[in-house]
């Protein structure tokens, strides 16, 4: 997910909707913000992560409380989640390695009948 799609989702209702800011103050709501901004793709780097803490201070708000927040944040982010990649069952394979069986010994009748038929 690219920084602009991530950027799109947010809005400050979406906060709300969270377990953690939803029954904070502005003060909180206000920090998150200041959180998304910070936020890289799908990562917070860990030296932004340690400015936000210190800067939660400034909103008032505990170091502790500044980690959940963060958390919160990161969490409606989708930050850290990777996607699923499928992986082929192994029936597919079982398919696959049959099939490439078949038609090598096709390709080898096809060959000798024409060595011998030249």
């Amino acid at each position: 997910m690219s920084e602009q799609t991530i950027r799109v989702k947010l809005r400050r209702s979406d906060w709300s909707q969270s377990a953690v800011l939803g029954d904070r103050g502005a003060a909180a709501r206000d920090f998150a913000d200041i959180v998304a901004g910070q936020i890289v793709g799908t990562v917070l780097p860990w030296s932004c992560r340690q400015g936000l803490i210190r800067a939660a201070k400034a909103h008032g708000i505990t170091r502790f409380e500044a980690n959940l927040i963060i958390a919160a944040v990161q969490d409606q982010m989708g930050v850290g989640r990777q996607r699923i990649v499928a992986v082929p069952s192994q029936r597919s394979a079982e398919i696959a390695a049959s099939l490439a069986l078949f038609l090598m010994v096709e390709i080898g009748i096809v060959a000798a009948a024409w060595y011998w038929l030249s």
